[in-house]
């Protein structure tokens, strides 16, 4: 009985994450060449220049949310996304 409802709870949990997986894709797959991909008003993005160091090394991936500008306050850690290849 308790194997049962274990490996009842293990397949749902595995359906859960396939779900959450498929829907990540797709968010992905239609986001508009250029843009970051956003889940819900949040973004992963990956730290790739020493910029941020040390609170966050090169290489480090972080999750932000989108915000008004007029919110950001002085000595917050902000991250921006630009199209410009040159950034």
């Amino acid at each position: 009985m308790v194997k049962k409802i274990f490996f009842g709870l293990i397949n749902f949990i595995s359906v859960l994450i396939i779900v959450a997986a498929v829907m990540i894709l797709c968010v992905v797959i239609f986001t508009k060449q250029g843009e970051a991909p956003n889940i819900l008003g949040y973004t992963a993005l990956r730290i790739t220049t020493g910029s941020m160091e040390p609170s966050y090394p090169v290489d480090t991936m972080i999750v932000v949310k989108q915000t008004d500008p007029s919110q950001i306050e002085e000595g917050d850690v902000i991250s921006f996304y630009s199209e410009d290849p040159a950034l």
